[in-house]
């Protein structure tokens, strides 16, 4: 997220720049831990599908883009400030029997080590620990093929829920190396969805088209993830992971964070520096 900012300062003022932004933030790409989230349940862009996994029928569900707010802690994003999001677990519920659904929900750690996401692992499927390098490649490929070219205002109901697809195939089921073990319609991982209906017949046609290019897309794109191991959720240990983009570099990333901007603003003040802030489409 920083990226920009940085390289639009010169000589000793990249110095001073950088100095600030590691004395107010720490390393750019550290976990952060105890984070605060709060996710808005009755705000979920995607459209109801069921799915299965393991054999085991999880039913009809909405699925696709989260809305979520961060409450404290986070270093990508201030308090208060509101973010789009994915799920990473199906296994995991995001509330437990002491903190009600759309309440905040602490114990989040905020990571830029997306090979080393989901926490903790073993959810099924060929995911048997946190999903690796292998598979964090595919998932970068994945989110580059929308936001190379969009943002997270772009998306429709239908692309919503298609990538929220895309996302749990390659968690659940892929072998990285060999593309033919992504298909959502067999595997341990399937999208139980009724091609006669025209709206899951494009959701389908999305994920498979996404899932057959991800080659044509690099990895270069920085994503934020937000773990939770806080114990007794619904189904097993740990609250559901959510993924985002942001962090260095990425042009479709969070916002400045609000003090960061006042810092700009005063060494701008004094030194008469120039700085391009990010489109916002979170």
């Amino acid at each position: 997220m920083l990226k920009s900012l940085l390289t639009a300062c010169r000589g000793t003022r990249s110095l001073l720049l950088a100095g600030v932004v590691v004395a107010l933030y720490g390393p750019v790409n550290s976990a952060r831990a105890d984070v605060t989230l709060q996710v808005d349940e009755g705000n979920i862009l995607g459209a109801t599908v069921a799915y299965q996994l393991d054999g085991v029928n999880y039913g009809a569900h909405q699925i696709g883009r989260l809305s979520v707010t961060s409450v404290s802690g986070s270093s990508q994003f201030a308090n208060g400030e509101s973010f789009y999001a994915f799920c990473v677990e199906l296994t995991q519920n995001r509330y437990n029997a002491d903190h009600a659904p759309g309440s905040p929900l602490p114990g989040y750690v905020e990571t830029t080590d997306i090979a080393s996401v989901p926490r903790p692992g073993g959810l099924g499927g060929n995911l048997l620990a946190n999903m690796g390098a292998g598979k964090a490649v595919l998932i970068k490929q994945l989110f580059n093929s929308w936001f190379s070219t969009k943002g997270w205002s772009d998306f429709s109901a239908i692309d919503a829920t298609a990538f929220q697809l895309a996302i749990w195939e390659i968690l659940y089921d892929s072998v990285p190396g060999d593309p033919s073990s992504l298909n959502i319609s067999a595997g341990a991982f399937q999208a139980i969805l009724n091609v006669g209906n025209p709206v899951q017949a494009e959701i389908k046609a999305k994920v498979d088209s996404w899932l057959s290019n991800l080659g044509n897309f690099s990895t270069d794109i920085d994503l934020l993830a937000f773990t939770n191991d806080l114990p007794g959720s619904k189904k097993g240990e740990g609250l559901q992971d959510l993924i985002t983009t942001g962090g260095e570099g990425d042009v479709q990333g969070a916002p400045v964070p609000p003090a960061l901007v006042l810092a700009l603003a005063g060494l701008a003040g004094v030194g008469g520096f120039g700085w391009r802030r990010r489109k916002v489409t979170a």
